[in-house]
């Protein structure tokens, strides 16, 4: 529970979700921050939701990830 919103804890809280975006991009192999692999992020939550016409990149989502997690796990 943040006990006051203010400018030092709203900045610590983007800092944080900026972070962890880093970090998984960094574990996944991918930049996070480049069109591609937004548009790529895009197409995988897409087909993770059931969304239809997405099927293939569900497949390949969880396939990415279970590479990305043994890889991490192996570190």
């Amino acid at each position: 529970r943040i006990p006051r919103i203010d400018a030092f804890r709203v900045g610590g809280l983007i800092y944080l979700f900026e972070y962890a975006t880093a970090l998984a991009g960094e574990i996944m192999d991918i930049n996070p921050f480049d069109q591609p692999g937004v548009e790529q992020g895009k197409r995988y939550t897409y087909g993770l939701m059931g969304r239809e016409g997405f099927e293939k990149d569900a497949k390949e989502a969880v396939e990415f990830f279970q590479r990305a997690l043994a890889r991490t796990l192996m570190v």
